[in-house]
């Protein structure tokens, strides 16, 4: 079901994201995005933009918008009855700023991510049918909070960052049955939670120390200090991850036979030396992207095997989530270099349009 980070200052700023270089392995990333030269950044932002970051398995589909207004707004796409298509983006506002998006949603349609609020803060909310967006807690000190991921027990984790400038630092977060919880709050650092599985477990990052698991009081470091903030656990707790300087392939962990231990899959790359995973399902399915000759495509991995998503026309197309049914959504270039939300299934890939 999809869960990533995401930064509201980055998802701005899209020049700054992965270019279309002769080298893709020497991009700079600075957010997971699709990668742009400046004419696709400039006609990109003449025009209305959508990005779709998780869908469930009754196929709902999250993400955000932009706006008429020049601003982004999270968004839930609702299957129409019988497979006819998906409906419009529905609008799921703001905590009283003036953006948001959506990162994760659970089966029961109950879906997290960001807002800012009425005084400019960002705080992590809990969207549902009955009560709208509602703001979660924060831990003591933090100046902002994002929510990341959300199971079907509703659990929410995500990240808080306490302190200012140069002197914060992140921290790792579960909110359940009202309680916020620092999943470190005893190891101090800086961390953050990215997702967690139906039993519990959660999967994140430990700066400095590398990706790392939280089963109760239990915490595993499952890879080395170069890691990335993006993948999944799902409840077999398989894990997938990636390296911080983007320069090798997406691995996934999987728990050994005997237990205790995990074992390390390179899950390779399209061409060159770079690959980025971000979900996972309960089949094991893996889907991220990885750079072509040319471009940078979203795939989906199955037991060895990567097959590549096409795009809406233009030249990129990553994948961010991943249900149990395999479908698949994300963001894709149109032919007119627009960015739009894409749903992908068995080989077709949809344009979800925007607000």
């Amino acid at each position: 079901m999809r869960r990533r980070i995401t930064s509201y200052a980055a998802v701005l700023t899209l020049t700054a994201a992965l270019a279309l270089a002769a080298t893709p392995a020497a991009a700079t990333i600075a957010r997971p995005d699709v990668a742009q030269a400046p004419t696709v950044a400039a006609a990109a932002e003449a025009a209305l933009m959508s990005e779709a970051s998780a869908i469930n398995n009754p196929g709902e589909i999250v993400g955000w918008s932009s706006t008429s207004a020049g601003t982004r707004h999270a968004v839930r796409w609702t299957p129409r009855p019988g497979g006819g298509g998906y409906d419009p983006a529905q609008d799921l506002g703001t905590l009283g700023g003036l953006y948001s998006w959506a990162t994760a949603i659970n089966d029961l349609g109950e879906i997290v991510g960001v807002s800012q609020d009425a005084g400019g803060a960002r705080r992590a909310f809990l969207w549902t049918s009955t009560a709208g967006m509602t703001a979660l807690g924060s831990v003591s000190g933090s100046t902002w909070c994002e929510a990341n991921d959300i199971n079907d027990r509703s659990q929410v984790v995500g990240y808080c960052t306490v302190g200012v400038g140069s002197l914060s630092t992140n921290r790792p977060v579960l909110w359940s049955n009202g309680q916020v919880r620092d999943l470190d709050a005893s190891r101090g650092g800086s961390g953050i939670a990215m997702g967690i599985n139906d039993r519990g477990d959660v999967y994140g990052s430990v700066r400095e120390q590398g990706l790392a698991l939280w089963s109760g009081t239990t915490r595993t470091i499952l890879a080395g200090t170069n890691t990335t903030s993006y993948g999944d656990v799902n409840d077999r707790r398989e894990v997938v991850g990636n390296w911080s300087n983007f320069s090798d392939h997406a691995r996934l962990f999987t728990p050994t036979a005997e237990g205790g231990g995990y074992e390390e899959t390179d899950l390779g790359a399209f061409a060159g030396d770079v690959s980025v995973a971000y979900d996972i399902n309960e089949r094991g399915d893996v889907v991220g992207f990885s750079y072509t000759a040319d471009a940078t495509r979203g795939f989906l991995w199955d037991r060895g095997t990567m097959t590549e998503i096409g795009t809406l026309g233009g030249p990129n197309s990553p994948a961010y989530g991943i249900n149990d049914r395999s479908e698949v959504v994300g963001q894709s270039h149109l032919a007119t270099l627009e960015l739009h939300a894409y749903y992908w299934d068995r080989g077709t890939i949809t344009d979800l349009g925007t607000l």
